[in-house]
């Protein structure tokens, strides 16, 4: 085992949360310190969709996806959303991120994700078994209402198969398996690797682990960093003290690394949830429309219909525009569906924290030694929270990480 050491986790997320677990069970002693740890933590993954996906290998800074966001902005309800004034932070995260959508970038970071993605699911598994969350691999389907948008799908599902993924095309008796509704669409897919969990009862079971495990859950916001030549000295007004510090503040992050002199440019994406009760169930099994990039998931007990992305949006307040285009993108593939919940006052937002290249933040920074960051999993944060958690841990007990870390680099910007 590698020395024991005081950890302190900056961020009470699923990625600080999974971070802590994997340290205390090398036997690293960990204080989580997150300003709303009150009984519950409350942050963007407790309204996820609770995908664990692999299939969700190509980075969202890729080709066309500029031409398309430019075309989205001009309709109040689309999927994706740029504020029309833009802030200079924004900006410049926007250039980075044409930047990052060449082809050639695309290509070298595919197979980093594509292993990050399935390292995590292997990982969930053990999970699963470990803190007695349901875990359930049905596999992700995508549905699409056109066929131009379908065809372009089945390239991208031969660029999987190439790369090892199972994927399968839907043929009729699916279709009248996976939804008691009538179905209008071209055609639609299955990725077999990937499986879904209730991110709510993740979140719990984690907490209530890591509380067994003797981590200690403090209530308080970071904005100061005492630091020295050697490093991090102390956080907070407080000074909390220990050997090793890790920064998973989500889309808080950027703010608090800035103060430490390391630049991750990571913006808000404001996304929306809403979850029903069983009887307004659009699927059997978790299922993407994609033209309209809403996830439709079951759960146990109820049933989730996320969607959007407010780019550069930080406050929570519901749009009911981005609502209605949710309701519209469900009617489009389920014209017979009833769509009256899907409304905006039962509606929560969460913010996932965006890099302008679509890769994560993990691993130390070069200006500070006890530093390690992991932050910026756009959309794929429980995704990717379990192989965040181990990779991690890798770094502090100073062992070989599973991943090619180059990508993933704090200093990369």
């Amino acid at each position: 085992m590698s020395k024991k050491k005081e950890i302190i986790i900056i961020g009470g997320g699923i990625i600080g949360m999974s971070s802590a677990y994997y340290l205390t069970r090398e036997g690293h002693n960990v204080s989580i310190i997150d300003a709303s740890i009150d009984g519950d933590i409350l942050n963007c993954s407790h309204e996820n969709a609770g995908y664990v996906c692999p299939s969700h290998f190509i980075p969202m800074a890729a080709p066309g996806v500029i031409n398309s966001g430019l075309k989205w902005m001009l309709d109040p309800q689309s999927p994706f959303f740029i504020p029309i004034k833009l802030k200079a932070d924004l900006l410049s995260w926007l250039w980075q991120f044409y930047k990052a959508s060449s082809q050639r970038r695309v290509d070298i970071a595919i197979p980093v994700l594509l292993n990050l993605g399935l390292q995590s699911r292997k990982l969930y598994t053990e999970l699963s078994d470990d803190l007695g969350f349901d875990l359930t691999a049905h596999g992700l389907n995508v549905l699409f209402k056109t066929s131009s948008h379908f065809k372009e799908e089945l390239e991208m599902v031969k660029q999987g198969r190439d790369l090892g993924l199972i994927i399968d095309e839907l043929n009729s008796d699916d279709f009248a398996k996976l939804s008691p509704h009538k179905l209008d669409l071209a055609g639609g897919i299955r990725f077999m690797d990937d499986a879904h969990l209730d991110p709510r009862q993740l979140n719990a079971k984690l907490k209530e682990h890591l509380k067994n495990a003797g981590v200690q859950f403090i209530k308080d916001n970071i904005e100061r960093v005492e630091l020295s030549a050697k490093g991090i000295v102390s956080v907070g007004e407080k000074k909390y003290k220990a050997d090793e510090y890790i920064l998973s503040g989500g889309v808080g992050s950027t703010k608090l690394a800035k103060q430490i002199g390391i630049n991750i440019p990571i913006q808000p994406g404001k996304g929306y949830t809403m979850t029903v009760d069983n009887a307004h169930a659009l699927t059997t099994e978790p299922t993407m429309l994609g033209e309209g990039k809403v996830a439709l998931t079951p759960f146990k007990d109820e049933y989730r219909i996320a969607g959007t992305m407010e780019l550069g949006v930080s406050d929570r307040a519901i749009n009911a525009n981005r609502i209605a285009g949710i309701k519209n993108s469900v009617k489009a593939i389920f014209p017979e569906y009833d769509a009256s919940q899907i409304r905006p006052e039962i509606a929560q937002s969460g913010l996932r924290p965006c890099s302008p290249d679509g890769m994560p933040f993990i691993g130390r920074s070069k200006k500070v030694s006890n530093l390690v960051l992991a932050c910026g999993h756009t959309i794929l944060g429980v995704s990717l929270a379990a192989i965040t958690g181990k990779l991690v841990n890798d770094i502090i007990s100073d062992y070989t990480p599973s991943i090619k870390m180059d990508l993933l680099s704090p200093d990369r910007f």
